[in-house]
């Protein structure tokens, strides 16, 4: 089987069937993540469309040798961010509404109140936070690979992910179910 590097070093090249391939092997893992992201479902089914299209647009960018995966997520981050700055007013309407299904964690972890709780606290971190969170603790990237997606040293991820957990237990606790006294 061939490596996702080498179809892309050959989409690069011309052999643009290979996208194909691609899309069959990623398509569900970056709903997962725009999913994540942003709660918009429409929204993120385009954002999938659309990522694919921007990876054959910008193939020649993809240098090879490296990892397919980070600049696969290189890619949906800023095109998931293009898109948050164009419906600017209806990022806020959307993060407002209802939180659906997506789960957060395995259904035998936390309950569905929980996760619902858990999903509005993701939603209500700011993306930056939220990117780190999604893609060490949902996506199981190594620590190495989203510290080359977002452009740091694994220190500074290890940092950014302490203070982004420390933002998510604030929002967390603000959603305290109340109690009964």
């Amino acid at each position: 089987m061939e490596t996702d590097d080498a179809i892309m070093v050959a989409v690069r090249g011309g052999r643009l069937d290979g996208m194909g391939t691609l899309f069959e092997r990623h398509h569900q893992r970056m709903y997962r993540f725009f999913r994540r992201s942003i709660p918009d479902r429409s929204g993120c089914e385009d954002l999938v469309q659309n990522l694919f299209l921007r990876m054959l647009a910008y193939r020649s960018s993809y240098r090879g040798g490296g990892s397919f995966t980070s600049w696969m997520y290189q890619t949906a981050i800023r095109l998931r961010d293009d898109h948050l700055r164009r419906s600017g007013r209806e990022r806020s309407s959307c993060l407002a509404g209802p939180v659906d299904e997506m789960p957060l964690s395995r259904p035998e972890v936390l309950e569905p109140a929980d996760q619902a709780r858990l999903r509005a606290a993701l939603y209500a971190l700011r993306p930056a936070e939220r990117d780190v969170l999604i893609l060490t603790r949902l996506e199981d990237l190594p620590y190495a690979e989203v510290a080359a997606i977002l452009g740091c040293s694994v220190g500074a991820l290890k940092v950014r992910i302490h203070r982004a957990l420390r933002s998510l237990r604030g929002r967390w606790l603000e959603r305290e179910a109340p109690r009964w006294s």
